[in-house]
């Protein structure tokens, strides 16, 4: 990235106007001496805002082995940014904690919302990560270390008024921006007393936002654990938010999105810190509107700006104190890894470190992040399957359960599991992967515990409807992690002289007839 692309001035050349940009520009042409000569103290009605925006952060306080991502980066650009043009409105629109680097979990999120008030956020909204299981007094504690109230109007305490700010106005530079937070709002399967839906939440962000414009706001951003799409449903029910800044579907959209009839803006910067949001902005003070804009994500790597060296300090003298074991050296990586590869090392891990028969780790619901080229510590594996596979299983299952499983998860339309301990062959049918196992022998399994859901599941709808009680009774809960296995696991073929690349072959070698079996 050069430097002309960190936005060193406000390039209005490449700003894109809103539709209804032209006519406000031919009546305020029009307009201006009038105004100019009834109120001669009233500022220009047009300023300049440039706005950095985050979201899913997810506890990723440090960069990644690669030197890429992570809150470091983050505060890197934006002391840049500062440097440049002065003041710059950054918000965070939730799930800060969760899923991420090991210090976080251990410190409860402390650690990143500490990293975040020595960045300078403005405004941090609450993700459903952030709230669902946690106790109202952590949220406090998380406030506290933020350095000010979190932002959140649509969850509401027994007297009908939010339990968090709901908003607030802060001046850059010389616009005063009016800010509304809103967390992932209730719907089926998700509710929590005084949690609004989706239509309450907008009607709440409409009066929270023309309250703001009445207190002085020249515009108002609403930093909302939404997706892109709810954000535009709450933008035909509060059209004088003229900026969303989304969250919770971890989209990469690299320019914002125009809602049609309102003409609101909505962006969102992916997840993991792994890209910033950068706004530059040109507001109408009068109506409250965007009128020209240009965005873009910028990717978090030392390419143009350097990671702050003060939250870098944060973070390793937390982990000193809190999580030692985070540093400790695991193996070296040739390349970044494929999830369906981390899966295949982490059921192998499993059965290896347990004494079972076979493992399992299914991709989609446990690995979170990848494992990328370099020197990999207990840290990556936590990152990469940490939170998620805390929790293991181990089960009796017959031959037949675990091909009912095994086949029945393909013949869905859904993943291949990735499975350690027995060799299997492609069918006629449809090319399906079929286990070489003996039906009615039956087998020590282990898995994660979300996987294992999925097993129950899936034997029901294959009709096996009588077994699945029982199913649950043989599940057996195992004090050991994912992450803690692939430690040890990987830690002892290293030590026998093995590169992460010979474990992969390896392991593929001995649960495939042919080579033609990979899918890698």
């Amino acid at each position: 990235m050069t430097q002309s692309q960190l936005c060193p001035s406000l390039d209005t050349s490449k700003m894109q106007p809103t539709p209804s940009f032209f006519l406000r520009l031919w009546l305020l042409v029009v307009a201006l001496p009038l105004a100019v000569a009834a109120r001669p103290e009233q500022a220009a009605p047009l300023a300049q805002l440039v706005v950095v925006h985050t979201n899913d952060i997810h506890d990723h306080v440090r960069p990644r082995e690669d030197g890429a991502g992570g809150l470091p980066y983050v505060a890197g650009f934006v002391a840049q940014l500062r440097r440049q043009h002065g003041d710059v409105l950054v918000v965070d629109a939730g799930d800060v904690t969760e899923k991420g680097d090991l210090i976080g979990a251990r410190t409860h999120g402390l650690i990143t919302y500490e990293a975040m008030r020595r960045v300078g956020y403005h405004a941090v909204a609450i993700g459903n990560h952030d709230l669902d299981r946690v106790p109202l007094e952590r949220l406090r504690r998380h406030e506290k270390a933020l350095g000010q109230r979190l932002l959140c109007a649509n969850l509401l305490g027994p007297d009908d008024q939010p339990l968090f700010e709901p908003a607030r106005l802060v001046r850059i530079g010389e616009v005063q921006v009016g800010l509304v937070g809103l967390t992932l709002a209730a719907h089926e399967g998700r509710t929590r007393e005084g949690l609004l839906d989706l239509r309450a939440s907008g009607r709440r962000l409409a009066h929270e936002a023309r309250a703001l414009r009445a207190a002085g706001a020249d515009v108002v951003v609403a930093v909302c654990h939404e997706g892109t799409k709810a954000c535009a449903e709450l933008s035909q029910l509060a059209p004088e938010v003229a900026l969303f800044v989304s969250a919770h579907t971890h989209e990469i959209v690299r320019a914002p999105i125009v809602v049609p009839g309102t003409g609101a803006l909505v962006v969102q910067a992916s997840s993991y810190a792994r890209w910033a949001g950068l706004l530059k902005l040109e507001v109408d003070r009068r109506t409250g509107r965007i009128v020209r804009y240009g965005g873009s994500l910028v990717e978090m790597t030392g390419e143009a700006f350097a990671p702050d060296p003060a939250i870098q300090g944060l973070v390793a003298a937390a982990e000193g104190t809190a999580a030692p074991d985070a540093s400790v050296f695991v193996i070296e990586n040739e390349r970044s890894l494929t999830a369906s590869e981390i899966g295949l090392l982490g059921a192998e891990a499993l059965r290896t470190q347990t004494g079972a028969e076979i493992g399992f780790c299914l991709p989609s619901q446990v690995v979170r992040d990848v494992l990328p080229a370099g020197r990999l510590d207990y840290n990556s594996f936590y990152r990469a399957v940490g939170l998620i596979g805390a929790n293991l299983v181990a089960a009796e299952l017959s031959g037949a359960e675990i091909a009912a499983y095994f086949t029945g998860w393909q013949r869905n339309g859904k993943e291949r599991p990735e499975w350690a301990g027995f060799r299997a062959q492609r069918t006629g049918r449809g090319g399906l992967l079929q286990p070489e196992l003996e039906p009615t022998r039956r087998y020590r399994v282990v898995m994660p515990k979300r996987e294992w859901g999925l097993v129950m599941r899936q034997l029901k709808s294959a009709g096996a409807d009588r077994t699945a009680p029982a199913l649950k009774e043989r599940a057996q809960r195992l004090d050991a992690s994912l992450a803690g296995a692939l430690r040890d696991y990987l830690s002892a073929r290293r030590e026998q002289g093995q590169s992460l690349r010979e474990v992969l072959a390896e392991l593929e070698a001995a649960r495939s007839p042919t080579a033609a079996l990979t899918n890698h």
